[in-house]
């Protein structure tokens, strides 16, 4: 990944024609690098074909006899954006009608943006006269660009039926009013507690009295915390031990999912706290895997099949933590026995 360069961004044109409701007139413009940002909470990122927007060349893009350089000069694309969330990377070729030199540098220029073509790892490719990056998402500068401009716009309010069952559209919710509006009477609110036991102020509770109830906390501008686990419940997971919680966390992630379902999504085994201590089973460390930056917490802990005692008996390093790679670990058969994603730091 590149440095970040400390390049000042001159006003530019925004010319699409939006209503006063639909799009605001002034959007901010965040300077995309290498580096992922991700889309705040409350916000969308928005680029559009027929605009323009200012962006800084990778050097090789301005020399012949490549790639990057050939597309540019025949208008074709400027470079490309890549977006997560991990491991659900996108690429978007940037297309371009024009571009002509600006100040702030010779590799900087100001592009009349065309459409984007949006690449999938699964190799399909589809055009689009818009892209928009929503809470979630991070995004980055990708081949030929070192850096872009984008405009942030505020976010729509999501329904209740557009939230459905997914965590990161939950983290859209801004603040308990507006939770309390979506879900009237399957909303509560609670006292949440701190690991000491002591009051940690109000925190509210979706769906208290079935297998998706979900605790919410807030901060000041959005979701602190949002967290199920099956001993928030325990009644009722007793009661029905085979239905599983339907709240998605990125990823694809839910509550009871085998410790190999974490695997596949980090890309790699990851660490957790051997069973036993007050910590037991939370995952420590993601290894760098594709979940490092997914604000996620996790606990594992045993499930109906796993062999008596088995869970107790793992191999751990000094600071007694466990790899989920190891023979003894993959044979404990554990699962997702709580899961939590942070909102707002």
């Amino acid at each position: 990944m590149g440095t970040i360069k400390q390049v000042l961004i001159a006003a530019t044109l925004f010319a699409a024609a939006e209503s006063a409701t639909a799009q605001p007139a002034a959007p901010k413009r965040i300077i995309l690098t290498e580096v992922p940002k991700a889309v705040p909470i409350g916000k969308r990122w928005v680029l559009k074909k027929g605009t323009t927007a200012r962006v800084i060349f990778k050097p090789e893009t301005l020399q012949s006899g490549n790639a990057c350089n050939a597309a540019a000069a025949s208008h074709r694309a400027a470079g490309t954006l890549i977006s997560g969330p991990l491991p659900n990377l996108v690429e978007y070729a940037v297309g371009i009608s024009d571009l002509e030199r600006s100040g702030g540098g010779p590799l900087a220029y100001t592009l009349s943006l065309g459409s984007f073509t949006v690449m999938s790892r699964g190799g399909g490719m589809v055009e689009k006269d818009a892209l928009e990056f929503k809470h979630g998402q991070t995004v980055a500068t990708f081949s030929c660009l070192d850096e872009m401009e984008i405009f942030e716009y505020p976010e729509k309010k999501l329904t209740r039926a557009e939230i459905g069952w997914g965590i990161i559209q939950l983290m859209t919710v801004l603040t308990p009013a507006d939770l309390k509006a979506l879900y009237g009477a399957d909303m509560k609110t609670i006292r949440l507690m701190d690991n000491e036991g002591n009051d940690a102020g109000p925190g509210y509770v979706l769906f208290p009295n079935s297998i998706n109830r979900l605790e919410v906390s807030f901060k000041e501008g959005g979701v602190g915390m949002a967290y199920v686990s099956q001993y928030l419940n325990p009644d009722f997971a007793r009661a029905h031990p085979n239905v599983k919680s339907q709240w998605m966390f990125p990823g694809g992630i839910r509550l009871g999912d085998p410790m190999e379902r974490l695997e596949t999504v980090n890309s790699k085994p990851f660490r957790f706290q051997a069973p036993g201590s007050d910590v037991g089973g939370t995952v420590m460390s993601w290894n760098d895997g594709f979940l490092e930056r997914s604000r996620l917490f996790v606990v594992l802990g045993a499930s109906p099949a796993t062999p008596n005692g088995a869970d107790m008996e793992l191999d751990m390093n000094d600071e007694g933590e466990v790899s989920s790679g190891g023979a003894k670990v993959k044979a404990a058969k554990l699962i997702v026995e709580a899961i939590g994603m942070n909102g707002v730091e």
